[in-house]
This record gives structure tokens, sequence and C-alpha cells, in this order.
């Protein structure tokens, strides 16, 4: 076999590469009771410092391409039983909060995880819960929730300064709970939640906001809405589309419905006051996943989402991707467990972690008294390196 220079310098691409990967899996010996988690660490800050915006989540091609094994770790558990959660992920932390409990309390802090000792933090109440955890600009904000003293909905956007919450970027539009919060570019996407209507009844949000955060002045709503109103849910943005993947509509139920819209038909509404019935008809409707319940993985492409339940409220552990060409879904591995409502941290192009869950998922009451405080990451093994024998240039 003549091998030309061309493909050897692509073959010794992909070997340098898979030999820097095999060395990173090498200090994740599955023999070490605690990973190396520092490593991971920083290949998240490597990809966040070449990433065209620092809010854009890793991609998963190798975890979800089906052709890698999957390798699970057990991380140490949350500090309460949590379930239906939202997660941030920065430099070295993962910040969760907006979930709920059975220990009431928990559902107002917010946690935060320190991948370099393995360990959990809690940092000052933010005032308000059921919001949603979000990287805007390098800092951690929570969006919307419910003022912890009232109850009352709220559209705060608390954000982080040392161990200080403050207002540094503009309180939402509208009050709302438990919304769907996406970064693409320079515009921050909030979509749906939840609020009460002027009979005190908590109904499902179908309107979407835009904070341009690199100018910092005031949200705007886009004449596009959402496909159907709509709470708790996880958008992910992938190869241009905004993905939604479940959601929930009324409390204790889930739709396990999937819609994809371009994010550009969004966000170039931004500087637009017009109104138009017309624009929404851009959403289109794909098949749905298999399992309620799920959890998206953040950034992940193909789209995909883990675990969930089956009809009758049988918890799963699949690990499902869409596929285009068929607009199908299909199970390409499983969590080492079965849980419902987990939530997917997204740490490098090869590592999720999966958080909490419930082991019940037929009631909301339920899905409280059985939500779990396991943490697991997983890591994808790779394939064998090729060897490749030169005859001559």
């Amino acid at each position: 076999m003549r091998i030309t220079a061309k493909q050897l310098k692509v073959e010794n691409e992909f070997l340098i590469h898979e030999i820097e990967q095999l060395q990173i899996r090498q200090l994740y010996d599955s023999t070490n009771t605690k990973p190396m988690l520092p490593v991971v660490s920083e290949l998240n800050e490597l990809m966040i410092r070449k990433s065209p915006t620092a809010e854009a989540p890793p991609l998963i091609p190798a975890l979800l391409s089906g052709k890698y094994q999957l390798k699970w770790t057990q991380l140490a558990d949350l500090p309460a039983p949590m379930f239906a959660t939202y997660v941030a992920v920065q430099d070295k932390k993962i910040y969760v909060c907006g979930g709920h409990s059975p220990v009431e309390e928990a559902e107002h802090h917010v946690y935060v995880y320190d991948m370099t000792t393995n360990q959990w933090g809690q940092l000052p109440p933010p005032g308000h819960y059921y919001g949603v955890p979000h990287i805007i600009g390098g800092k951690l904000v929570i969006i919307g929730g419910n003022l912890s003293v009232t109850r009352e909905m709220t559209n705060k956007v608390s954000t982080l300064d040392g161990l200080t919450w403050t207002s540094h970027y503009p309180n939402l539009l509208s009050v709302r709970s438990r919304p769907g919060v996406v970064t693409h570019n320079e515009h921050v996407i909030v979509a749906g939640g939840r609020k009460r209507n002027i009979n005190e009844t908590i109904v499902a949000q179908n309107d979407i906001e835009i904070l341009e955060w690199t100018e910092n002045t005031h949200w705007r709503r886009v004449s596009i809405i959402l496909p159907v109103p709509m709470w708790d849910f996880t958008p992910t943005i992938c190869e241009g589309y905004l993905f939604i993947m479940g959601y929930s509509n009324q409390i204790g139920y889930r739709y396990n419905a999937v819609y994809k819209i371009p994010v550009n038909d969004i966000t170039a509404l931004f500087n637009q006051e017009t109104k138009s019935t017309e624009v929404n008809s851009k959403w289109r409707k794909l098949a749905a996943t298999k399992n309620f319940a799920t959890a998206t993985v953040p950034g992940s492409s193909p789209p995909a989402v883990v675990g969930g339940d089956k009809d009758p409220n049988i918890p799963v552990a699949d690990i499902e991707i869409y596929d285009i060409s068929t607009d199908s879904w299909k199970t390409i591995g499983s969590l080492p467990s079965g849980r419902s409502y987990p939530v997917v941290a997204a740490v490098t192009n090869n590592t999720i972690i999966v958080i909490g869950g419930c082991v019940v998922s037929d009631t909301m009451v339920n899905c409280k008294f059985t939500s779990m405080t396991k943490m697991e990451m997983g890591q994808a093994e790779l394939p064998k390196i090729k060897k490749c024998t030169i005859i001559d240039f």
C-alpha cells in the first residue's frame, strides 16, 4: 500500500490526537477511587479559550458517536436529593440549583461542585429559587424563579460578584419561573417558563426574551413565540438550530415532543418591534424522544438525551441520539442505572456528568421522596490506534 505525503500528514495528525487522548485516559485509570478531575477542568478551560464565545458549551461528538464505549465513575453525592434541576459549568465548577427536593431548604440553595477536589460547597442564597443558573459574559447568573421570602414569582436576574449577588445584568421584562435559557454568540435567549394568571393559577408561557449581553442595557421580546406554552426544559443549539427536547406545561406531567428552529431566525428579530403570526410557522416538529422526563445533553451534536421514564412511569437508563436522516431516535448507550428527571453537565468533548434524578416518577410528590443524590461521570473509551506501515512517499 502506497501512502502519499498528504495521507501521511493526516494519519500523523490522527495518531497525535489519539495518543494525547490515550494519555488523558490513563489518568482516569479505572483502579483509581478518585479520578484526577483537574485534567478534565484544564481541558474544559482550553476548549473555552478556543471557542468563539465563552458561553458556548463543548460538543460531545466522541461521547455520542456510538463508536466509543462509555466508562462511568461515581463522584461525590449531591448535598441533598434533587431532581429536575438546572446546571451551569464554568472553569472548574458546576453550579446546580432550580430543582425540586424533599429537603425544602435545598430548593433555595445554589450548590457548587469543585471538579478539582470532588467536593460540594454552597453559595450564599440569591434570594430567589426555581431560577435557572447560566454563565453570561463569564459571570454566574440566576434567572427568574420565585422570591424566597414571599414565594412570588420574579423577573430578577442576580449576578454573582465574589460572594455577593448583584444586579449587574438587567431584570427580565416579565416574571417567569423555570424558563429555558441558552446563549448564542452575544445573545442570551430566555423562553417560556411559568407564571400566575389573574386567577392566581400557575400557567405556562410561550414568549421569548433576548438580551444582547455585550451591550447590557435591556431585554427585548421577539415576535417568534414557542410552538406551545412550556416550562422545565433545557434548550440546546446544534448546527445552527435551537432544539427543544421535552418540556412541561402542567404540574406533574412531562411531554416528550421535540421542536427545532434556526436560531438566527430568533436572534435576527432582536431589534424588531413588529409582531407577526407567520414567523411562528418556522418551528418544525420532529420525532418525539422514546422516553419522558429525559435530560438534554448541552451542546451535543447530534442532539441527545439521557435517562427518563417509559409509560407507565418506569425509569430508564437509555442514552438516545437523534438521527436526522430517518427523523428518529436511537439508543446508543446507557447510564449505570435508570433515573428520570436527571440533569447533565457537559464537561469536555468526551465527558458528561449526570446529576440527581428520580427512581419513581408517577407524581411530583413521589418524585420528591424518591429523588437521588447520585452523581456519575461518563467518559468515552477511545478506539484503538490503527497501525500504519509506510512503504514510501
